[in-house]
């Protein structure tokens, strides 16, 4: 670059008051707290859990995974119907539980708070994006389920799954913060033996999931006492790798934290 254009150029970013310009750090927390009103925080009413991460808060990004037919779709049902005791207006992407089923485990009180699209037309991210933000603005949805990972991608051995899976999850991240939501993302777990526990590395098909969550929830039954569920908090942004262990047992079509657990 020769002198002269380097000077024009650096006289012009010196002008430069473009919406992407350096600002002093407090400078740019004003602006973003006006753009995006800081949220209120969701408790998901599972007492444990809730003093582990302090809550469920508008930006964040909630994986959570586990063994097949273990939890996974129960917990999150769990923690929509304590929301919906809250007034936060969850909205569900059920692609793998039909309507029918799926809505047969809430309560008609429940019901009246949570909403769906009427048809799952889509499943790209523009298209949940959509419904997310009509949701938002007609019944102000603040935490949102996708039930699971795996209906947003198209599974093809000529691909990157793990890098296809990364960029959808990267993009379920930002949407997060562009709309000052929460995201439950429900993925599936690789196989493991019966007596291993799930941790951070077993989702399935790509490391990205976990790395892009800011909390990861895995479920899984009692290896002696079948009645009982737990619930672990594999990561958490703030904290770093926890492995905080609740037990929980099914009461009334939801789980319930209890101390009642063979060790």
């Amino acid at each position: 670059m020769a002198l002269a254009e380097q000077i024009e150029r650096e006289q012009a970013l010196v002008k430069y008051d473009g919406e992407d310009r350096v600002l002093p750090a407090v400078e740019v927390l004003k602006l973003y707290r006006a753009e995006v009103p800081k949220g209120e925080k969701i408790m998901s009413k599972i007492p444990t859990l809730d003093r582990v991460l302090d809550g469920f808060y508008p930006g964040q990004l909630i994986v959570i995974s586990g063994v097949t037919g273990h939890g996974k779709t129960t917990i999150a049902q769990t923690f929509t119907k304590n929301m919906s005791e809250q007034l936060v207006y969850p909205l569900w992407f059920s692609y793998e539980v039909g309507t029918d089923d799926f809505l047969s485990t809430f309560s008609d009180d429940h019901q009246k708070y949570i909403y769906m699209p009427a048809k799952l037309k889509g499943n790209t991210l523009k298209w949940l994006e959509d419904r997310i933000l009509e949701s938002k603005l007609k019944y102000r949805t603040q935490a949102v389920f996708i039930d699971h990972i795996h209906y947003l991608v198209t599974m093809s051995p000529k691909q990157n799954m793990s890098y296809i899976i990364g960029e959808t999850v990267r993009g379920l991240k930002q949407l997060c913060i562009k709309h000052n939501i929460v995201i439950f993302l429900i993925a599936h777990m690789t196989k493991t033996r019966p007596e291993e526990e799930p941790g951070l590395g077993h989702t399935r098909d790509s490391s990205f999931i976990e790395q892009e969550a800011d909390s990861v929830l895995y479920v899984w039954r009692h290896v002696k006492d079948r009645w009982i569920t737990i619930l672990k908090v594999a990561k958490n942004r703030k904290r770093g790798i926890i492995d905080d262990r609740i037990a929980l047992i099914l009461r009334d079509g939801k789980y319930e934290e209890t101390t009642a657990m063979e060790e």
